[in-house]
Formats: structure tokens, sequence, C-alpha cells
């Protein structure tokens, strides 16, 4: 059986592939920063880590309104 715990810290821990988003956007934005140029490739770019960043805030979103579904308590 699943704790109020165990529940707690599904919510607040990353996943392995959500590091990797934050990895690559970190390493996209640290890129751009260095070519120190504006382009359309740039602001495809953004775009991109824009977009990425979006989901996990969409999936952050989703795991928290299950939980309180689920009336678990939420800090």
């Amino acid at each position: 059986m699943i704790t109020d715990g165990d529940i707690k810290k599904q919510l607040t821990s990353f996943t392995d592939a959500e590091k990797q988003t934050f990895k690559f956007a970190e390493k996209e934005l640290e890129s751009i920063l260095s070519s120190n140029q504006l382009s359309e490739d740039v602001v495809h770019r953004l775009t991109n880590v824009i977009t990425q960043l979006n989901g996990l805030k969409e999936s952050y979103f989703w795991r928290l309104l299950r939980a309180a579904k689920q009336n678990h308590m939420i800090d």
C-alpha cells in the first residue's frame, strides 16, 4: 500500500526524463548565450525550450490534480 509519504515523494521528485529535459534546456540556453547572435535558428531553439518546459509544467499540474482527486494533502 502506498503511504502519504510515498505519494508526496512521487509528487516532488523529478523523473530521469524530466532531469534530462532540464539538462537539455540548460545546454541549449548556454549555447544560445555563447553564440551571442540573434538569428532565426536561435528563435526556433528558444521556442523548443519553451515548449519542453511548458510540457513539464502541464505534467506537474496533472500530477498534482490526480493527487488532489485522491484526497491527498499537498503542501
